[in-house]
């Protein structure tokens, strides 16, 4: 009876206009038309994996198996994976991973395009592929490529871990769960994406935030390497927090089984989602050497070590990277008041830095930098150099240790900095660029001409490997010595050495702690 009515659904929508794809095992996906009647179809909520219920949460993906008279009504977003946040209203369930495809109706008329396949932010543990809508992208793009965004498991669901948890994958991978989801989207990508009109061999992977970070772990996971042809990084660029230490997903794990008063891992399989949801809900911005609890876990088999050491020790792969950060990076996360004493900044300093490290903060962005912020009612000289501080140590600096460490490969890599604001605004906030790169702002000159740019730029870059339109533009390469970036604002301008005081103090911190992390497995002193 089930078949019997979506065979009906099937020839009712097509014979009403939808549009429908069908996949090399004959499954047909029946989409929607843009409801605002442009030229873009999108197929929602279409699975890629078998829904990680029962005993198949924690463990590694099963790609969904689409069958010959299978059809999937693909005209609404899936439900949204478990997760704490703002937007409490969505459908939540387990059964979530789906990816969303948008296609201008222009894409066909020249053979296959290229494909960019997004992954979203949250850190690790909030956020939906369908949250990022890729009509207006890819209304914009005028059919010069495609647009896939897609969903992962999250928090608890997506990257617990432990010892114990290993043997429940048959590689004893643990606390990855999620960024294999994000591997099994790109695979059914390299797959099935030709059907819609895509060029399966030539994949740009993208992120942001978290989605930044996971770019990061697939550059440096050769179980990866083979589904993506390009990367673009939006403020996640190999940074501390992209991936944490055995030691630390142990830990938190030990935390969850007090936290549920279970004794083992197959209590919190048998435990109701919302209930773990529930008991974990306290943890997910949960902070200790700079790692956030739920995340990628180095276990030595899906990720060696940290990205940065495996960077640096020439196991990432050469491909072309377009990366960068925003100036206010630190905003969103800096514990000050933004009226905050020079007492209360370095009250934040020592928590994680010593004393000989603080006096070299204070040269660095009170003193050396004192004259240079913006005027900002209520806003001290010292919560501009904690959050700055906070933009640079997290973002700007490991995205500057990237760039070095892979200049000199063969492939072109393109660096920005984004520093523009709306009229309204005072702070150019981790995640401000978004909005523009999706072509979803509306109202002002200024806002529709840097929407123009971005969007432009990420489909120049997803088709050629470049964000300039036939090698013109105001792109630069960056290369070693220059060490030139595009500063993205009403006008754009290149820069040279931009943070290198900065970066040449907090790099070398990050070494030393990354590598005290990673190399010896141990809890620092």
């Amino acid at each position: 009876m089930k078949q019997f009515i979506l065979n009906f659904l099937l020839a009712y929508n097509i014979a009403h206009g939808s549009p429908s794809v069908t996949l090399e095992s004959g499954t047909v996906i029946i989409g929607t038309a843009d409801p605002l009647g442009k030229d873009v179809n999108a197929f929602l909520g279409i699975p890629f994996a078998v829904p990680p219920v029962g005993d198949l949460r924690f463990k590694s993906p099963v790609p969904y198996n689409f069958t010959e008279e299978e059809v999937i009504d693909a005209s609404k977003a899936g439900d949204v994976c478990w997760q704490v946040g703002d937007k409490l209203d969505a459908v939540m369930s387990e059964d979530c991973l789906t990816l969303n495809v948008w296609v201008n109706k222009k894409s066909a008329m020249d053979g296959l395009v290229p494909v960019g396949l997004y992954v979203h932010g949250g850190a690790y543990v909030q956020g939906a592929g369908s949250w990022y809508d890729g009509s207006k992208m890819v209304e914009y793009w005028d059919g010069a490529a495609i647009m896939v965004t897609i969903n992962y498991r999250l928090n608890a669901f997506g990257f617990l871990g432990s010892d114990e948890l290993k043997s429940f994958n048959a590689d004893e991978s643990t606390g990855n769960a999620g960024v294999q989801d994000q591997r099994l989207a790109m695979q059914w990508v390299k797959d099935n994406i030709a059907a819609f009109g895509g060029d399966p061999n030539r994949v740009t992977i993208f992120g942001e935030s978290a989605g930044g970070g996971s770019m990061s772990n697939h550059l440096t996971m050769k179980r990866s390497f083979d589904l993506y042809d390009q990367v673009i990084i939006e403020s996640g660029s190999f940074s501390q927090w992209v991936t944490q230490p055995m030691w630390v997903t142990q830990s938190i794990y030990d935390q969850v089984l007090k936290k549920t008063a279970c004794e083992n891992a197959q209590c919190l399989v048998d435990l109701d989602a919302k209930d773990l949801l529930d008991a974990v809900a306290d943890m997910t911005h949960y902070t200790t050497y700079s790692y956030i609890g739920f995340a990628p876990t180095a276990d030595g088999v899906e990720i060696e070590s940290h990205p940065w050491e495996i960077l640096k020790n020439g196991g990432a792969k050469d491909v072309p990277i377009l990366h960068g950060t925003n100036r206010d990076e630190g905003f969103s996360f800096t514990p000050l008041d933004q009226n905050c004493t020079e007492g209360e900044l370095r009250e934040m300093w020592s928590e994680q830095f010593d004393e000989e490290q603080v006096e070299s903060l204070i040269k660095i962005y009170v003193i050396d930098n004192e004259g240079s912020y913006p005027e900002v009612d209520g806003t001290s000289l010292y919560f501009w150099a904690g959050e700055r501080s906070y933009g640079d140590f997290s973002f700007s600096c490991p995205a500057k240790f990237l760039s070095t460490n892979v200049d000199g490969n063969g492939k072109d890599l393109y660096m920005y900095h984004f520093r523009y604001k709306k009229s309204e605004e005072n702070f150019v906030t981790h995640a401000s660029e978004i909005q523009y790169v999706f072509h979803a702002v509306a109202g002002g000159e200024n806002n529709e001409n840097i929407a123009d740019f971005m969007s432009t730029s990420w489909k120049n870059f997803i088709e050629t490997g470049s964000p300039n339109a036939n090698n013109e533009g105001d792109w630069v390469k960056w290369d070693k010595e220059s060490d030139r970036l595009l500063v993205i604002d009403v006008s754009n301008t290149v820069e040279s050495r931009l943070k290198q005081e900065e970066c040449d103090f907090l790099v070398d911190v990050l070494d030393h702690r990354i590598a005290a992390d990673f190399r010896n497995g141990e809890l620092p002193l």
